[in-house]
């Protein structure tokens, strides 16, 4: 398969030097397993989230414009996902809208926005940096805007855009159809359902590789775009099969009539080339050795299994 043209997507800021990290987001997935590597990388990070400031409310201005410093670098990890009304799409843009106002003045080391593959449109050649961004619902229409908007204003010159495709882990809040709810459902003894033959090929990255790579962009002053994924595919089924032999559990795998078209037409793989030239040593995690850490985890912290 030979697949679109790979245009270097990272470049880096010259000089760059950051005093602090601060993950808005803090209570988030990637959020929370951010802070947690970056302190285990003895980096100081200030945390904000929604009992820190309402993202919508004006206040959330005059918040952002005295909590931020120049020479902080910024993780914007925070909204309201996934988004399926209109409600949280004008809530998402309203909140990227006042963070904005309030630090455009400041200048801030860097600022990294966590996007989605859901920007992307459909394709049959595995997706990079430069594809098309036309999405095809009110999630990856948030992230699209938001991209946008931030590209358009003066922070522009410390942006850089990721943009993980399907992130799994043990903490996974959202519970969405995939590794995270078939081992939920695995451990507790329940059926995994799969849309039709659960055939659609879709890149998993686990959420350990997500937080590795956000680091070392911070690290390293990266700005630009970048995709992060694994770069190998599985189909659900394939995922759901792998589960229950971790897991060992008598769960059984149905397969239901699917309503409605399948999603990405049942393909979305990923050229990461830009991924292993910003980081050579990046060697994802395999989804079968990640199910096992979920499954470890869930085993520890029962409190996962609990959705």
């Amino acid at each position: 398969m030979k697949g679109e043209k790979v245009i270097p997507s990272i470049q880096y800021l010259d000089n760059m030097v950051f005093e602090r990290v601060v993950v808005i987001g803090k209570n988030g997935f990637v959020g929370k397993t951010l802070i947690e590597h970056l302190s285990k990388h003895g980096i100081n990070s200030c945390n904000l989230g929604r009992d820190d400031i309402d993202l919508t409310s004006k206040d959330a201005i005059n918040f952002f414009s005295s909590k931020i410093k120049p020479r902080d670098a910024i993780v914007f990890a925070a909204g309201d996902v996934p988004v399926k009304t209109m409600d949280q799409l004008n809530a998402n843009l309203i909140g990227i809208k006042n963070f904005v106002e309030g630090v455009n003045e400041i200048d801030v080391a860097q600022l990294v926005y966590v996007s989605s593959d859901a920007v992307y449109m459909d394709s049959t050649e595995p997706l990079v940096e430069n594809s098309i961004r036309a999405p095809e619902n009110l999630h990856g229409l948030m992230h699209l805007t938001r991209e946008v908007f931030l590209q358009s204003s003066r922070l522009q010159y410390a942006l850089c855009i990721v943009r993980p495709t399907l992130i799994y882990g043990s903490r996974d809040p959202h519970n969405g159809y995939g590794p995270c709810s078939f081992m939920r459902l695995a451990r507790k003894g329940k059926d995994i359902k799969l849309f039709g033959a659960g055939e659609e090929l879709r890149d998993f990255i686990h959420i350990s590789d997500v937080a590795r790579v956000l680091t070392e962009i911070v690290m390293q002053g990266a700005v630009g775009q970048l995709n992060l994924a694994s770069g190998t595919i599985n189909s659900f089924a394939e995922v759901a099969r792998k589960t229950l032999e971790i897991v060992n559990s008598n769960s059984k795998i149905i397969e239901n009539p699917r309503i409605g078209r399948i999603p990405h037409n049942g393909f979305r793989p990923f050229n990461i080339s830009n991924l292993k030239s910003f980081l050579p040593t990046y060697m994802p995690i395999p989804i079968n050795e990640g199910l096992r850490i979920m499954n470890a985890e869930m085993s520890v912290d029962n409190s996962n299994l609990n959705f």
